[in-house]
């Protein structure tokens, strides 16, 4: 009777260690399940921030610094009346020095060197017929019988004799690359020279 006791209490034993072994095992799988789904849910917000695996263009940059500038100085028009002093005495220097190259040239009677400094339009105008013939009514001219023909009897009879000592006094800005250059007279009137433009980074006479 003792015996079968023991055993009937064995077997409760065994079946309530089973009953915990099963609670243990369901408790497993729901925190295994619970981790499934929170790995789910990671991965579908990650779906979402991405636009289902495509990545969202990067916002635009604003313009650089420079752009802008370069942007509002293209915007802004030259006023030949209101150019710095500083920048006008820079530019004269730069005319005082290529006129005083000029005289040199007429001196020296080289008309290669003196027609390089003329832009080809002013080329054309001088060496026109009615140009060269209102030249030739000059009274010296007159006196010695000389009739003008090409641009270089314009050179030797006009330019070299009375252009190579001009001096320049002043100068007025046409627009960015363009300016005229003045000498004073006795009575400090302003007399004009040459009209001048710079192209290619030199100087060249246009009128």
């Amino acid at each position: 009777m003792k015996n079968e006791i023991l055993k009937q209490l064995a077997r409760q034993n065994a079946d309530i260690i089973g009953s915990h072994k099963t609670l243990t095992r369901i408790n497993e799988l729901k925190t295994g399940s619970m981790l499934f789904i929170i790995f789910l849910l990671i991965l579908a917000f990650n779906g979402c921030e991405t636009n289902n695996g495509k990545k969202k263009p990067p916002a635009a940059k604003p313009e650089s610094f420079i752009q802008v500038e370069v942007e509002k100085k293209a915007n802004t028009s030259f006023d030949p009346e209101h150019v710095p002093a500083e920048v006008k005495a820079a530019v004269q220097s730069d005319i005082v020095e290529y006129i005083n190259e000029l005289n040199n040239i007429i001196r020296r009677r080289d008309y290669r060197e003196w027609i390089k400094r003329l832009s080809v339009d002013y080329q054309k105008k001088l060496n026109s017929a009615e140009n060269l013939a209102q030249a030739s009514k000059a009274d010296r001219l007159k006196k010695n019988n000389i009739e003008l023909t090409t641009l270089f009897d314009y050179f030797i009879h006009v330019v070299v004799p009375s252009r190579d000592h001009d001096r320049v006094d002043d100068i007025e800005f046409v627009n960015e690359n363009r300016i005229k250059a003045f000498t004073l007279d006795r009575n400090s009137r302003k007399l004009r020279l040459y009209e001048l433009e710079r192209s290619g980074g030199s100087w060249i006479i246009v009128n």
